[in-house]
C-alpha cells in the first residue's frame, strides 16, 4: 500500500482513499545543565581592568579636591585626562584594525566614526570606551574644579 503524505498532516491511502490519521510523537527537550560557575565566571582580564578603572577613580577624586585647594594644580588633571583620553583611542584604534583594516582607518581619520564602532561592538569594546569617558570627565571636572576653586581662592 502506497502512502502519500499532505500538507496538514494527514496521510490517505492510495487505493481506497481513507484518511489515516498519525498521532505525532512527543519530543522532550532537556533543559541544559547550569553550573554556578559558568554565571558567575569573571574573566581575569576583567578583574585587571576593574582594578585600573578604581585606582583611576581614586587619582580622579583626589585630584579633584587638591584642584578645589590650590586651583593652579589643575594642569595635573588636564594632563591625567588627556592621557587617559589617548590611551583609550589607541586602544579603540587597535581593535578597529583587529576587526578590519577599513574599519581601522575610518576610525583613524574620521574621530566620529570611533564612536560609532565603540557602539556597535560594545562587548568587546567597553573598556577601552569607559577608558576614553572617563579621561573625558577628568578633564571636563579639572576645568570646573579650576573655576569654582579658583573663584573662592582668588577672592
Amino acid at each position: 500500500m502506497d502512502l502519500v503524505d499532505t500538507a496538514r498532516g494527514k496521510v490517505y491511502s492510495c487505493e481506497c482513499g481513507k484518511v489515516i490519521r498519525i498521532q505525532p510523537k512527543k519530543v522532550e527537550v532537556a533543559e541544559p545543565e547550569v553550573r554556578p560557575e559558568d554565571v558567575l565566571h569573571v574573566d581575569r582580564d576583567e578583574g585587571e581592568a576593574a582594578y585600573v578603572l578604581v585606582g583611576v577613580a581614586v587619582v580622579w577624586l583626589m585630584g579633584l579636591c587638591v584642584t578645589f585647594a590650590f586651583p593652579p594644580a589643575f594642569a595635573g588633571m588636564l594632563l591625567l585626562g588627556f592621557g587617559l583620553c589617548v590611551v583609550g583611542h589607541i586602544w579603540l584604534l587597535v581593535m578597529a584594525f583587529q576587526d578590519s583594516p577599513t574599519t581601522g582607518t575610518l576610525c583613524l581619520l574620521i574621530g566620529a566614526y570611533t564612536w560609532v564602532f565603540a557602539l556597535m561592538n560594545l562587548g568587546e569594546t567597553w573598556r577601552a570606551l569607559l577608558l576614553y569617558v572617563l579621561g573625558v570627565l577628568v578633564l571636563v571636572s579639572g576645568f570646573m574644579a579650576a573655576a569654582v576653586g579658583g573663584a573662592l581662592f582668588y577672592r
